[in-house]
């Protein structure tokens, strides 16, 4: 019985990511490349016309259109292979700290581009994590990268830390959009996490808050999300304790 309950679940797994992925490739992939298609045909327009100027400032969209383009397939495929079970965590002891660092300076960028401040109040640096070290570093980034998403331009985004149960809470608190109730509780389940486009109209299939859903069963790390719709989100990650 217990054999077929893992079976039962196993094929519900499957049957999740299959959908999802359905979904993605016949609405987010198709879009960008149909937008591409378009801004070529005007480029092209523009050439022909002389209109250098304007063919410089396509190429600059196109260019962007196309890095979201790469970043949305790069996720498709992290996701698809932690839903596959391709990789498996090193646990060791880590500190906060180090992962603090990697994560800090991958995600610098995405805060500065929209003039949000990213403050660090994390106390326990020298706190030691019994986890991946990598794993983690992309557990955090994911979970930041879609709070400045959904944070507007000159807000803040707070990561905090605080022990409860045992555990180290590592807290991620932003002024976002916040989510409506309907989407909270779908928010970690392939083909129901509707996913709202950012506060400057960045697209997104909501695969990063899918991986970072993943590698947190993967490490044994739990996830809490609080939301209030126009007033933001507070993401809390349960960190086992080394030792």
């Amino acid at each position: 019985m217990e054999r077929e309950d893992d079976l039962l679940g196993l094929l519900k797994k499957y049957k999740q990511t299959q959908n999802h992925l359905f979904s993605i490739f016949n609405h987010d992939l198709r879009s960008p490349v149909a937008s591409f298609i378009s801004l070529l045909d005007l480029a092209q327009n523009e050439l022909n016309d002389g209109n250098y100027n304007m063919v410089a400032q396509l190429l600059v969209d196109l260019r962007e259109l196309a890095e979201i383009h790469l970043k949305m397939l790069e996720n498709l495929k992290r996701w698809a292979e932690l839903r596959a079970g391709r990789h498996k965590p090193n646990f060791r002891a880590t500190t906060v700290q180090e992962i603090l660092n990697n994560v800090l300076s991958l995600t610098l960028p995405y805060f500065q581009k929209k003039e949000i401040h990213l403050i660090n109040n994390v106390m326990h640096s020298e706190t030691q994590l019994y986890t991946d070290l990598n794993f983690s570093i992309d557990l955090l980034k994911e979970i930041l990268v879609n709070s400045c998403k959904f944070s507007y331009r000159h807000k803040q985004v707070i990561i905090e830390s605080e022990i409860q149960e045992h555990r180290l809470a590592i807290k991620v608190l932003d002024e976002g959009k916040g989510f409506k109730p309907y989407m909270l509780k779908d928010l970690f389940i392939p083909g129901k996490n509707k996913i709202d486009y950012g506060t400057e109209n960045e697209p997104g299939t909501g695969l990063g808050l899918l991986i970072a859903n993943d590698i947190a069963d993967l490490l044994g790390i739990e996830i809490r999300v609080a939301s209030e719709l126009g007033k933001g989100s507070i993401f809390t990650l349960l960190f086992p304790l080394a030792g």
